[in-house]
Formats: C-alpha cells, structure tokens, sequence
C-alpha cells in the first residue's frame, strides 16, 4: 500500500484523485471553529501541478525540453554503462633486472695474492619492462615510481659501480646514470643501495627507434686492490628493481585489448508503479554517447537490446538496430572525441513496439575492442584518459494511451461530530490543462481496511479531456466539478472512516480512436476540494 504518494499524470497514465493525497491542507478545526451557521463551506484541499510535478517527481531533470521553440517536452532516463580506465589498459608492473661480473669472465684477473691494481668491467643489459599482454610501449613519462639499486660483492677490495641508463631521462632531458662506492673496510660481503624517485622522468622504450619495450642498463665497475688476495671466485652482483610505477603519459601501440561493457539496464521511472493499458510513442529514441579520451579507435558491439517487464519477467527483444559503434581516436592527449549512436524508428525493427508494453526496464549488453583495424597509427594515453560509455532513453510525449487503471491508498478521517449533520457534500474542482481524462472511483475503509461504503454508486468521469488542435496540442483548459452527496446511512458511518481508496480508467484525448496528443512544458492542472456542511450547530 503506497500512502500518499502520487502517480504519473501523462496521456498514458493519470490518477488525479491520488493528487489530493498532495495537494496543501486546510485546517479541518475550522468547522468547530467557525460561528454557527445553518450551510457551511470549508476549503479542504488545492493543488496546482506542472509537468514536472507529475513526470518528474523524484528527479525534476527526467523531463526534458526538446524543443525550445514549441516546449515539448520528452521523458529522459539515464545511465553510465562503462567508464574505462587508462590503468585497465596499460598496468605498469614491478620488474627486475640483475647483473653478474665475475672475475674470470668480465675482469680477467686470475686468482692473485695481495692485489693493488686496478681493473674495470662493464656489461649493458636490455631490459623488458613487465606489460599487459599485446602493449608495445615507446614512450613513458613517469609521474612516480621508484627505482632501488642494490650492490653485493664478496671481493676483499675497493668497489665502484655506475649505473647508466641512456634512455631513462631526468627531467626529460639528461640520461640517468648513479654511482656506489664500496670501500672495503675489512669485511665481505659488502654492499651498498641508492633509491630513486622517478616522477618527473621519461624513458624510451624503443632503443633507438628499432624496437618496444625494452631499454638498456649499462653497469660499469671498477676494481682498485686493498693490498687483499684475490681467490678467482669472486663476483659484483647489480639489481635494479623497478616498482609502484606510475605513468602520466605513454606513447607505444596498445594492441587490440577487449573492452567490456558491464551489462546494464536503466529504469523507466514512469512505468515503476507498473500500470496496466495499452501505451504507443510516436517517436522514442535510445542513445548511446561514447566519449573517448585515449589516443585509439574502439569500435562497440551492442547486443542484447530489450525491454523487460519486472513483474512477469517478460522480454521484448529489439532488432534491426546497427550491430557497432566506430569509435575515432582524438588527435592529440588532452583531447577527446565524442561518437553517438541514436537508435529509433528508422534504423530499428520495433522500437516502438519494445516500449508500447509499458516495461520498468531497458537492457543491454556490449563488448568493445581497441584498435580494430590493427596496428594503424601510434597510439597514446594520459593517466587521466577514459572511454566512457552512457546510455539514456528518450521519451517524447507524443502518443496515445488508454485502459489504464489506477489504485491508491492515502489516510483519511471525519473527527466532526456527525449527530449535528444534516447532510454532507464534496466538490471536486478540476480545471484541466492536459490531454487526459479520467473515470474515477473511491471507497472509505475503516482501519480494519473493510469497505464502509463506494463513494459513487458507479465510476464517475473526474477528469474531462482538454481539447487539442490538429497537431495535438491543447487549445484550452477543461474545467469539471464533480459533486459528491453522501447519504444518511454513509454519514453515519464517516466517523469510521480510516482511509480512502481512489483510483481510476485513464485514458489519453479519444485514445481508443487513435487520436495523438501531445505534452508541453506549459501544461497544468489546477485541483481543488472542498466541504459543505448543513446542519444543526449549538451555539
């Protein structure tokens, strides 16, 4: 049971009884207030309602104007499908690389006893970085990370060690290169660490132009005698450990990396309540917007497309509708581009017929593939770089609706002393700028929710239909006053009163014939209820 709460007024679907439950109350004591009086009117309710009120209750930015010219309006419901990230697509791991020079090998000194010379050896590493799998990175500009260098040797000897990385830039412009001196102090191993911080760095992946992901680390040592011997077994050991990297911009071929598209569904506020009638749109419209911020082309797959009702779990499949999105890449990082592909009447099979069941859900389904032609360009990232895919479903209220039927439940009570009533009358006013009408009925319950009595021996037309011209659109208001006279035996039994139901038929302008109507930003209706009392009142 939903107290107080307001239904959707549209051409399809219109309970304006349910619109006192909102409308702004008058003070019911004003009845023993007043000074006695043989016949007494008391305001009870008023209520002025724009489209927004009745389309748009939760969010006012559901309803849109499509027209500014005219103020049509149109229903709007939204949603994000996939936001992805430029970390989802290059993720820069931890990587290692070591450097082992031995005595034999790399210095040439043979086992020796007390050793005061000197000697040096060098060796140049290519280095391949740890990279999802199909990334060629060429350039990368780092916005943190840290670089570790680790020195070891069991040689009883003085020990220099510089690192050179020729591709690896400080400030983007001089070669990094780190030197560790181990002097031998009278016990091995020894050993030694720099740690590097490498924002602000840029490396080059390429090594000169002729290749990707990978760099060179030019490890040079040397060797000057403590005077200590030398057994020939004797090794310098390197590692440079790369970690928590973190790009701000990167350069390289991405490869064609699967973008998923999170199956998603967005909810039609205005059939939540699940009205049951026949409902047809002129001219419903979905969008799929792709905003594109990293520098490759996507292309989208839509699958999947259809309409659910949430009760019965029923599915209305739409078809015809272009199966890819073709996605450019912008020109430069900083930029975007922005693709949208509108799916209606012309380039779907049923569109319309997907909406007309009145469905509280629109799903879909897709997959996304970067760089769908293969390897065509360079391709380019910033950290801050995302695809980003919405999805919004256009309503324009244009269209024909009948059969609806309305229910709601709100409080009510008569605390008035009924042993001085001789009668009772209710006076529904409405002034109605919509095209819309409405066969209304009601009942009091008693706080048990039984039935004390109908309120109208048989339904009764509330709501008359505003007129409209031959393109739909209203003329003038329609003005109705629907006197409601209870009997001795129901005033007799009002004191009981705990609730009152209220609902109704609705229909658009002559629905059932055809007629299209439409909705316009400056439509209103305009409610009011109001008492008169006769009786026998003591002064």
């Amino acid at each position: 049971m939903k107290n107080n709460k307001m239904l959707k007024i549209s051409f399809l679907v219109v309970a304006v009884l349910a619109l006192i439950a909102s409308c702004k109350k008058y003070d019911p004591n004003k009845l023993t207030s007043t000074a006695w009086s043989p016949n007494l009117a008391v305001p009870l309710a008023h209520g002025h309602f724009t489209v927004y009120d009745i389309l748009a209750r939760t969010d006012s930015n559901d309803v849109v104007i499509i027209d500014p010219s005219t103020g049509a309006i149109a229903l709007v419901y939204r949603g994000e499908i996939v936001s992805y990230q430029a970390s989802d697509l290059v993720d820069m791991m931890d990587y290692s690389s070591t450097t082992t020079l031995t005595m034999a090998s790399d210095f040439i000194i043979p086992p020796f006893g007390p050793y005061s010379g000197t000697q040096s050896a060098s060796q140049t590493n290519v280095v391949n970085p740890a990279l999802n799998s199909g990334v060629e990175l060429y350039t990368t500009d780092f916005k943190g990370g840290t670089l570790t260098i680790g020195v070891s040797t069991d040689l009883m000897h003085d020990v220099d060690v510089t690192i050179t990385i020729p591709d690896l830039l400080e400030n983007g412009t001089t070669p990094f290169t780190r030197t560790i001196n181990l002097t031998y102090s009278g016990a091995v191993p020894q050993s030694g660490n720099q740690v590097v911080d490498l924002t602000g760095y840029v490396i080059d992946f390429t090594n000169g132009g002729t290749s990707f992901n990978e760099f060179d680390i030019q490890t040079d040592v040397t060797i000057s005698g403590s005077g200590q011997g030398i057994s020939g077994t004797e090794s310098v050991d390197v590692q440079c450990d790369f970690s928590n990297l973190q790009f701000e911009k990167c350069t390289g071929y991405f490869g064609q990396q699967s973008i998923a598209v999170d199956n998603d569904s967005i909810l039609l506020r205005i059939f939540d309540n699940e009205p049951e009638g026949y409902f047809e749109l002129m001219d419903p419209r979905v969008r799929f917007t792709v905003t594109n911020e990293m520098g490759f082309p996507v292309e989208i797959a839509l699958s999947n497309l259809m309409t659910i009702e949430q009760s019965t779990g029923n599915t209305f499949v739409l078809t015809g509708y272009p199966a890819t999105v073709d996605v450019p890449a912008p020109a430069s990082i900083g930029l975007s581009t922005t693709t949208i592909l509108e799916l209606n009447q012309s380039n779907t099979g049923n569109l319309t017929t997907v909406i007309t069941p009145t469905p509280q859900w629109f799903y879909f389904e897709g997959n996304g593939i970067s760089n769908p032609n293969g390897n065509q360009s360079v391709n380019f990232l910033a950290d801050t770089s995302v695809l980003r895919v919405d999805a919004e479903v256009e309503m324009p209220m244009e269209g024909l609706a009948y059969g609806f039927t309305v229910t709601d439940t709100i409080p009510f009570s008569f605390s008035e002393n009924i042993d001085y009533i001789e009668s009772l009358m209710f006076r529904i006013n409405v002034d109605n700028g919509f095209p819309v009408e409405l066969l209304g009925f009601a009942q009091v319950l008693d706080s048990n929710n039984n039935v004390l009595f109908d309120v109208w021996a048989s339904p009764e037309n509330i709501i008359e239909p505003a007129p409209v011209d031959g393109n739909g659109r209203v003329t003038e208001s329609y003005q109705k006053i629907t006197d409601i006279f209870l009997n001795d035996s129901q005033i007799a039994l009002i004191g009981q009163a705990s609730y009152l139901v209220i609902g109704g038929e609705a229909q658009s302008l002559d629905g059932t014939t055809g007629q299209i109507v439409k909705l316009f930003e400056d439509y209103v209706i305009d409610l009011r209820v109001g008492m008169q009392v006769q009786g026998r009142f003591d002064l």
